[in-house]
């Protein structure tokens, strides 16, 4: 979805971009290649929902309350799911 963007061009250049398309299949796929890592990774994941809605519809607005919630949770999930050793 995101990978091809201007953004993600800006920020990796030549580097590996794996395109998702839903923020839980995304967690997964981080959560799957830190654990199989044999070496140090970074990972960048970029989520333009919050800044997308917060700017359709203010940001004390309940839709981008949701989406904070929602990534939220999926960070938590994400921060229980990775190995002790990530930071």
């Amino acid at each position: 979805m995101f990978s091809d963007s201007v953004a993600t061009g800006a920020l990796h250049g030549r580097e590996t971009v794996v395109g998702y398309e839903d923020l839980p299949g995304v967690i997964d796929k981080v959560v799957e290649r830190v654990r199989m890592a044999t070496e140090p990774t970074y990972t960048h994941i970029f989520w333009p929902r919050v800044d997308g809605v917060s700017h359709e519809v203010g940001t004390g607005h309940p839709d981008t309350l949701r989406e904070v919630a929602f990534v939220d949770a999926e960070l938590g999930r994400l921060a229980q799911l990775l190995p002790e050793t990530a930071t």
